[in-house]
């Protein structure tokens, strides 16, 4: 498992310009995750202004700095 929060918000897509925000999230507490995980990603998202994939990976870009790099769920 990978965390028990839900988050939420609003998305603008125009071609390859992504904008997220505002987010929002449960505050349940996650002991399966490593500290800051959760803050992270929402700091990822927040800053997010482009998207890209590359091999079959989606990652969330601002200018060419990658934020993050979301990989397709394979499953249990």
């Amino acid at each position: 498992s990978y965390g028990c929060n839900r988050f939420f918000g609003e998305y603008d897509l125009n071609g390859m310009a992504l904008k997220f925000g505002p987010i929002g999230a449960t505050k349940r507490a996650c002991p399966d995750l490593e500290e800051g995980v959760e803050t992270e990603f929402f700091k990822a998202l927040d800053a997010t202004r482009r998207w890209r994939i590359v091999d079959g990976t989606l990652e969330l870009l601002n200018g060419d700095l990658v934020l993050a790099r979301l990989h397709p769920y394979q499953g249990s």
